[in-house]
Order: C-alpha cells, then structure tokens, then sequence
C-alpha cells in the first residue's frame, strides 16, 4: 500500500469579512484527498473554485475552518524544509541578480554556505539561466522571471513541490524545459502539486487530476482512467441515415456523420445499421482530452 505525503481530511474553509458578516464564502467544502510519493497531481478548477485556497492550507499558510491537514513525518520528518513553493505572481526585487535571489533565500531556509552554492549553479543550469545568474532581474522577461522561480523552490531539495502557474509565459521551449524538469523530479520521488488552467500542459505530465468547483471535489482520479472513460466513436456514412436517439448524424462537407459515446453505444449503432442493409465507411475513434473533460464536467455543474 503507497504511503501518502500528505492526507487531507474533511477540509472545510470559510471566508467572512469579519464576525457580523452573514455572507460568509465557502471557499473550501469538506474536501478529503490523499497525495502520494513521486506522483504529479494537476488540481483544476475555474477562477474561484478553491485551488489556491487548498494549496495554502496544505502549506499552512491559511487556517482551515474545520478538517485536517495530515503530513507523513516518515518521509516530511522537517516539514517546512521538505516543502518547496511557486506562488503564482512570484516577484522579487527588480535590482536583485538570480544568484543573489538564492543565495538569500537558501540562507533564510537554513542550507549550509558550501551546499548552497552548489545547488544555486545546479538549479540555474536547471532552468536555464546559467547564463544570466549575475543579470539583474528588472532585464529578465516574463518566461525568465517564473523559470527564475522554480530554481527557488528546487533549490533545497524539497521532497513536497507545489507550484502555481509553472508553465506561464514560457515559450514552447521554456514548456518543455520546464516538462522534463518535473518528470525528472517525480521519478526521483518528489511529490508535485500543480495548479494551472494550461490543461493542454497538464494533461502531457500529470498522473493525476482533481478538479474542483465551488469549493467541492467534483471529480478525481487517474488522468488515464478519466479519459478512457469519456471514449466514444465517429461512424462515417456515405449517405443520411435516419437513427433513433440517441443517436444523430451531422454532415461534415464530405460524408455523414454518427457520434457515439461508449463501444456499447457502438455495438447498438453498427446493429441498426446492419438491420438497414448500412455499412459505415469507416469507424473513427474518438480522442478526449482533458480539457474537453474539465469543459464537460463543469457545465454538468
């Protein structure tokens, strides 16, 4: 059985504007997740579906209304040093250089002086800025400036990685960069939580995914499990065929075409057709992604 990183039990988060306020928000409502060794997990939501708001709680930085937020001691035994964070606006002083960002921070982590100026030149070689340590960060883009912030949250070797955005304002290259670089982590056994609305990105590196809205868990699970489970075929006709719901057929421009959701739904299509002398043209099948899932779940909302 996996021993979780983190467990969360019952997470309740309630947001009021102070002790009168009889509107209070729900950010948070009875949330219960558990989060593994080495795995990527993508936590997906629209704006204000609680994303930020559960990655703060498990950083500790809010205090939840009610529930729990349990870490594994035998493998965060230093809770607070195991634990590395992107936030999503990272900003630092514009007349700082990389180096002295990290210096500076390892020192405040608590990292030794020898080990630290090993990992600062490991890091930056890491995201690519090796190049640029002693250029001040009011020249650095948008792409330089968040690749600049995932060196800080590697830069102690964290065993808990959270990130917001990690993949914002990089260009294709920056992406795939900063794709390796996670995968890399997650088979060394770094645990990576991720929260970004790019689920074309998502979808290429996380195991699993949770979405939530409104404050509630609506869906979780393995991202393979979620889109094998959305699967469905296209029949191409030659020729309209009247098809009894649920069942219609749209033409494209060049040949007819009948959707189905499930190989179920299949087998019943291809056996009305067979009954009215009809063999398809060709049968397509259908690729979900994971953006047509999050589309699809939360309108069922």
């Amino acid at each position: 059985m996996l021993e979780y990183i983190i467990k969360i039990d019952a997470l309740s988060k309630i947001y009021r504007k102070d002790v009168f306020d009889k509107q209070p928000v729900a950010a948070l409502n009875n949330v219960s997740l558990s989060f593994y060794q080495g795995e990527i997990v993508a936590v997906l939501g629209v704006n204000g579906a609680g994303k930020t708001t559960l990655t703060k709680c498990m950083l500790q930085l809010v205090r939840p209304t009610s529930g729990k937020v349990l870490f594994n001691e035998h493998v965060l035994n230093r809770k607070k040093s195991s634990i590395g964070y992107l936030p999503e606006h990272f900003r630092v002083p514009p007349y700082c250089t990389a180096r002295g960002v990290l210096h500076t921070l390892g020192l405040m982590s608590g990292m030794e002086r020898s080990e630290l100026n090993k990992r600062i030149e490991l890091v930056l070689q890491l995201v690519g800025l090796d190049d640029r340590r002693n250029s001040f960060v009011k020249e650095y883009s948008k792409g330089m400036i968040v690749r600049l912030g995932i060196a800080q949250a590697i830069l102690h070797n964290p065993q808990l990685l959270f990130l917001d955005e990690p993949t914002d304002a990089l260009d294709p290259l920056g992406k795939i960069m900063v794709r390796n670089l996670l995968r890399d982590l997650s088979n060394q056994g770094v645990t990576i939580v991720v929260n970004s609305h790019l689920l074309t990105e998502i979808e290429l590196i996380a195991h699993r995914a949770v979405i939530l809205h409104k404050g509630n868990v609506i869906r979780e699970g393995n991202i393979g499990d979620l889109l094998a489970g959305q699967a469905g075929f296209f029949l191409q006709l030659s020729s309209y065929i009247e098809m009894p719901p649920p069942y219609s057929c749209s033409y494209n421009g060049k040949v007819w075409i009948c959707e189905v959701q499930s190989t179920q739904e299949l087998q019943q299509a291809l056996d009305i057709l067979r009954g009215k002398g009809v063999t398809p043209l060709n049968v397509i099948p259908k690729r979900t992604t994971l953006e047509d899932l999050f589309i699809r779940t939360i309108e069922e909302q």
